[in-house]
């Protein structure tokens, strides 16, 4: 049975991964190759890769894991800019006023008794004006998120932690878990 060093020496899986996405803690493939061949080498390779090139199974990892490493990167922006966003504000401000005007008139009658016609009474006029301003200000916000911006700002033990969860990854992904 092949173990994962010899699988790995066909090639550079790290260089084959980076040209499908780049991810931030790619900065230097061949290290990603070598550490995988250190840490989890001796391991046996699921059968069934040893027949596909490492150029056919980087899109599969890709895939598969790409949501995940992006979110070791990925930090709660609101409170500070992590990631070095390119930021652009918008801010439009409407001012606007409506005014109503109505008038109107009740007269109240009454009739008396046999009387074909009705009587005024008594009556009331009603005039009313209502005015409304109204001031809109509508601000919007947009930030172009850099990952690579984000893996940059993270101290060194944090990116370790992030290498050696993605090595894990593919390590785990690629050989059987025999003990």
């Amino acid at each position: 049975m092949a173990t994962l060093r010899e699988y790995l020496s066909t090639g550079s899986l790290w260089t084959e991964i980076k040209n499908i996405e780049s991810f931030p803690f790619i900065t230097n493939p061949e290290d990603l190759d070598f550490q995988n061949k250190v840490q989890f080498g001796d391991r046996t390779l699921f059968e069934p890769y040893s027949e596909i090139e490492l150029k056919d199974i980087a899109p599969i990892i890709v895939n598969t894991f790409s949501e995940k490493w992006n979110k070791h990167v990925s930090l709660d922006t609101d409170s500070i800019n992590m990631f070095g966003c390119d930021e652009t504000q918008n801010t439009k401000t409407s001012t606007g006023s409506t005014t109503d005007t109505g008038s109107g008139n009740s007269t109240n009658k009454v009739s008396v008794y046999n009387e074909d016609t009705l009587i005024n009474d008594s009556g009331t006029d009603n005039t009313s004006t209502n005015t409304k301003d109204v001031d809109l200000t509508d601000t919007e916000k947009n930030a172009k998120i850099s990952y690579e911006n984000a893996f940059k700002n993270l101290n060194d033990l944090e990116k370790l932690n992030i290498i050696n969860s993605v090595l894990k990854d593919v390590s785990i992904y690629l050989t059987l878990q025999l003990y």
